[in-house]
């Protein structure tokens, strides 16, 4: 028994600052942001998923209920232990990213005064 998440961003990068300007027209740097977003966005999910699982020993995210909506047969023999089992469930966090209509990412202004 494994439980999945995938999660899919899409969104716009309109004007972002950093100390290191880049150009957001090459496909390099954008994908570098995209997977830089993935790994974020999963650990913090796979923090949460630990959190609930360990120290709450509950089921916030509706692993159980999915489970019961795919599986009714099997749902019934397990039911009454899931509290017992969802702890030690695996729990695989995906997440796909797609970045479009990137803007400009200029210095910014911490990162001017430091250049002077």
């Amino acid at each position: 028994m494994q439980g999945k998440i995938h999660v899919k961003v899409v969104g716009n990068m309109m004007d972002s600052e950093c100390e290191i300007p880049q150009k957001t027209d090459d496909p390099k740097i954008i994908e570098k942001l995209q997977q830089n977003v993935n790994k974020t966005i999963e650990e913090e999910i796979k923090s949460a998923v630990e959190i609930d699982q360990k120290s709450f020993k509950a089921d916030l995210f509706g692993f159980g209920d999915a489970y019961h909506r795919n599986n009714p047969k099997d749902w019934k023999v397990i039911q009454s232990k899931w509290m017992d089992i969802y702890p030690d469930i695996p729990i695989e966090v995906t997440v796909e990213t797609e970045i479009h209509n990137a803007g400009s990412i200029i210095l910014s202004p911490k990162a001017e005064v430091e250049n002077k």
